[in-house]
């Protein structure tokens, strides 16, 4: 045997001593793994019961784990400094390239306003503001806004300059035409908020259903008519903390002191709202933009092939126009070629009576020649013999 062999074998005999040892390794681990599941299992199931308990509000803390959310929420929501009386003093309409535009026209505002109160503001460049119409200016100076603009949402901001008592602000996402509109109807008083208000439980409680339909109105933007939300939009906030009634889906009910169900309309993250809101535009104003690139070039197409059937049925004129010109053609030749053949059987009928005649002429000429011969041979007589 060689040495490589010896090596070979060698080499064979340390990997497989490494494999047993990797083996046993793994079945002792699956054999602690077995033990274990038991123990996991039960852990689990412990585990899961907490959470339901937590859910449902049989812990310690007292409350579901949805109203602890909502109270944690609403604490984290109320935080924020708000700044008044802002009077907007510009708004430059752009296009995409930054160039001045209409308003209607634009695809980013900067919006330049002065806020007086606090001094400093304290308000620092990067920094997102939401922008609502203010319902009541402090100042007795300035004039109130529009029944219409009362408290409307003019949009999330982005502080882009700052100033002494001046900030410039830039939209954090692309207006809509009906955006446009409504910030080009705006008073220029506005209230500034670092945090989106919250929704939160009992702001719309023992509201009548006149008081809400007359709250929550909105400008149609198609047709700039004044507008109330749907009957079931009002119906969600007007039985909010009223006795539930059948139908209801069962996770807007909670349990009430009388042990009575009570209907919980579910609060709104208006800041996760909007964005997702403009998120469908964006999508939509994609899709409309593609749909629209398509129908052009399915017009383009449709304009090629009506220029080609234009082109075709041209080539069928002149083809028309030529197949005539050859039927004409081809008419005279077939006269032309009739005409010849009634003149070629006339030639051969002439030729055959030429022919017939030649040959008569013939015959004639040879029985002449043979008489001729006759006559010289009857004159000159037989022709003397040699003598011998």
């Amino acid at each position: 045997m060689s040495v490589w062999n010896k090596v070979f074998i060698g080499v064979i005999a340390f990997v497989s001593l490494g494999l047993l040892v990797l083996s046993m390794m793994v079945l002792r681990t699956n054999e602690n793994i077995r033990k274990n599941i038991a123990t996991l299992e039960s852990s689990r199931l412990t585990s899961e019961q907490n959470s339901q308990n937590l859910i449902n509000g049989n812990s310690p803390y007292g409350k579901p784990l949805r109203d602890m959310k909502a109270d944690l929420y609403a604490a984290q929501a109320d935080q924020g400094r708000v700044w008044r009386d802002v009077r907007v003093t510009e708004v430059n309409p752009q296009d995409a390239e930054g160039n001045p535009v209409e308003l209607i026209q634009a695809a980013n505002l900067m919006v330049k306003a002065n806020v007086e109160r606090p001094s400093p503001h304290q308000i620092v460049p990067n920094m997102v503001l939401y922008a609502f119409e203010q319902q009541v200016p402090t100042d007795p100076g300035i004039e109130p806004p529009p029944n219409d603009l009362v408290g409307t949402y003019m949009g999330e901001f982005q502080v882009v300059q700052v100033d002494a008592a001046a900030v410039t602000l830039s939209p954090t996402m692309r207006f809509e035409l009906h955006e446009l509109q409504r910030i080009g109807r705006t008073q220029g008083t506005w209230s500034l908020y670092e945090v989106m208000p919250s929704d939160r439980d009992g702001l719309f409680a023992g509201r009548e259903r006149e008081d809400l339909a007359e709250l929550f109105r909105y400008v149609d933007p198609a047709t700039g008519e004044l507008r109330t939300v749907s009957d079931k939009v009002i119906d969600e906030y007007f039985k909010d903390g009223k006795q539930a009634e059948p139908g209801d889906p069962a996770d807007r009910l909670i349990e009430g002191q009388d042990g009575v169900n009570l209907y919980k309309r579910q609060l709104r993250d208006y800041t996760v709202s909007f964005h997702e809101f403009h998120k469908r535009l964006a999508m939509k104003r994609e899709e409309n933009r593609t749909l629209g690139n398509h129908l052009a070039a399915i017009q383009t197409g449709n304009q090629a092939i009506a220029d080609q059937i234009a082109g075709r049925d041209v080539e069928i004129m002149n083809l028309d126009a030529e197949k005539t010109e050859v039927e004409a053609e081809r008419d005279l030749a077939a006269k032309h070629h009739e005409a010849v053949l009634d003149e070629l059987a006339l030639i051969r009928t002439a030729v055959d009576a030429t022919i017939e005649r030649n040959k008569e002429l013939a015959a004639r000429w040879a029985e002449w020649q043979l008489e001729q011969v006759r006559r010289i041979d009857e004159r000159t007589g037989p022709a003397p013999v040699a003598a011998r």
